[in-house]
């Protein structure tokens, strides 16, 4: 059975595909595939990202990524998203950014 989001009770367990919307301080704002809902990515739940501006270095708008639903607020419209799986080619070694200065 489907929510008013569209999802399944057991959306936890899926992947979902999407675009990143718009990048912010605190994550990135990923529009779904199949349909126009948006849903939130916090920086801390990308492999590799430790910081907002590692976000920026690593993402840009337009940017396909594989997540999935970790909670729906159904009350304020919110959706907080897992990341799986980031674009390999935006993915900054976190290593290397041990060399920049």
């Amino acid at each position: 059975m489907e929510d008013s989001y569209g999802f399944t009770s057991s959306h936890s367990t899926y992947v979902y595909q999407g675009e990143v919307e718009s990048i912010v301080d605190f994550g990135v704002f990923v529009r779904f595939d199949f349909d126009r809902k948006v849903g939130l990515v916090h920086y801390s739940k990308i492999p590799g990202c430790k910081s907002h501006k590692d976000l920026k270095k690593m993402c840009k708008i337009g940017d396909k990524i594989k997540v999935r639903i970790q909670s729906i607020n159904y009350k304020k419209g919110q959706i907080l998203l897992d990341c799986v799986e980031f674009p390999v080619e935006n993915h900054i070694d976190p290593c290397s950014m041990l060399h920049d200065s």
